[in-house]
């Protein structure tokens, strides 16, 4: 048992290297090799569950992220990744929930992506006040002006759509023009063509128009 714990360890490390060179695969294969040999060492969890969810193993980076603890165990970029997990899973429910927590703790990193796809799931519930909220929070928190771009595209969107959304709700438009004419000759328009050639007044007409829209 020592000696598969030391083997363990030796391979984890090597595991943390290539994920630090951002060899997602590799370090897989090490971190699930590390584990089989000790399960019980949960040092290396979360950069396991990040290369599982990198390789896109979601429902296993959940699982292993979960059991992730430990002094050098970063809380909130823990259930960031979870939430990303989930939004890939398209659980939107559960991503929504940790991408709430993420932004409540107004990491300066992490929450602004996290309120980015909050307001991506609001936005595809139609929740648009929500969506605008979450966008709006990424343009004041954010100092990624990739990520300004984007959030500053929804909310035109959301402007547009909530613009549709308000006409949608009129089934029926009705439109109504009144006027009124001053007519120098207004016997231009007798009955006969005998009381327009020997009638000369004048007069005032009105118009009156509409329109039924469905």
């Amino acid at each position: 048992k020592t000696k598969n714990n030391q083997q363990a360890k030796e391979i984890a490390a090597e595991g943390m290297k290539l994920y630090q060179a951002e060899k997602y695969t590799d370090a897989e294969n090490k971190f699930e090799k590390a584990a089989s040999l000790n399960p019980t060492d949960s040092s290396y969890y979360f950069q396991y569950g990040v290369c599982l969810y990198r390789n896109e193993k979601y429902s296993q980076s959940i699982v292993v992220l979960r059991v992730a603890e430990g002094p050098n165990v970063n809380a909130v970029e823990k259930e960031y990744y979870e939430g990303l997990d989930y939004f890939k899973m398209k659980d939107l429910e559960n991503a929504q929930k940790h991408f709430t927590n993420v932004k409540a703790k107004n990491d300066k990193s992490l929450s602004p992506s996290s309120s980015f796809f909050s307001g991506i799931i609001n936005f595809q519930k139609e929740n648009y006040d929500g969506a605008k909220s979450d966008f709006e929070y990424v343009l004041d928190q954010s100092s990624d002006p990739a990520l300004d771009k984007q959030a500053e595209t929804y909310i035109e969107q959301i402007a547009n759509a909530m613009a549709f959304k308000k006409e949608q709700s009129k089934k029926f438009l009705v439109t109504l023009t009144a006027g009124v004419m001053y007519d120098s000759n207004v016997s231009s328009t007798g009955r006969t063509l005998m009381s327009a050639l020997t009638t000369d007044a004048y007069g005032i007409h009105d118009s009156l128009s509409g329109t039924l829209e469905y």
